[in-house]
């Protein structure tokens, strides 16, 4: 009951960053904010490096061709960058930079793909 209390007494959209505002000030918000700028930049660099090797397997699955090892691994095993994680987030960026509509279309061809799969 607190938490609904607080945020009706804030009138701007719930986020983090806003109740940090509103309660803590200005210095703790912008920490805030930007921790969690680097929360969404691991996990999306975690999910595109995940994408990025179930792309590269499927290639080999499908018609036996792989990414090398120079562009499909990360630096630290002996890649230059990851180019499959770099598509899957640039082909991320295009679908949220359509707006919204066009976001819950894809949204909604991917959730019917993934039943399918799952029914089949």
């Amino acid at each position: 009951l607190s938490y609904a209390e607080l945020a009706g007494t804030i009138p701007v959209s719930g986020s983090s960053y806003s109740y940090a505002y509103a309660t803590m000030g200005e210095v703790v918000a912008w920490v805030c904010g930007w921790c969690l700028v680097l929360e969404y930049g691991v996990s999306v660099a975690a999910v595109a490096v995940g994408w990025g090797e179930y792309l590269n397997e499927l290639l080999d699955g499908t018609i036996g061709v792989t990414i090398p090892a120079a562009l499909s691994a990360p630096p630290g095993d002996g890649g230059v960058f990851n180019l499959p994680a770099l598509i899957v987030v640039l082909l991320a960026m295009t679908f949220l930079l359509g707006g919204a509509r066009e976001s819950a279309r894809a949204n909604t061809i991917m959730v019917v793909v993934k039943i399918a799969a799952l029914v089949l």
